[in-house]
């Protein structure tokens, strides 16, 4: 990762979705979790989004479900 990595404004605003309605697909926080392990064209402040929506699935402040229990 180089630090001109430019922000990804589509991330940016799943996450801001994800913290206004606290819920997320277990495909997205796979998605998350894959992209903060991997670490690859992430800058700072992404990884610090994701880290906030990661600890608040961990707390329990947002609910991770799967497509069976929308149905």
């Amino acid at each position: 990762m180089t630090d001109s990595a430019a922000s990804d404004p589509d991330l940016t605003t799943q996450i801001q979705r994800i913290l206004q309605n606290p819920r997320l697909s277990r495909q997205v926080h796979f998605q998350l979790v894959s992209r903060c392990l991997n670490g690859l064209n992430t800058t700072p402040e992404e990884r610090q989004l994701i880290n906030t929506v990661l600890d608040k699935v961990q707390m329990g402040k947002i609910k991770v479900y799967t497509v069976e229990e929308i149905n």
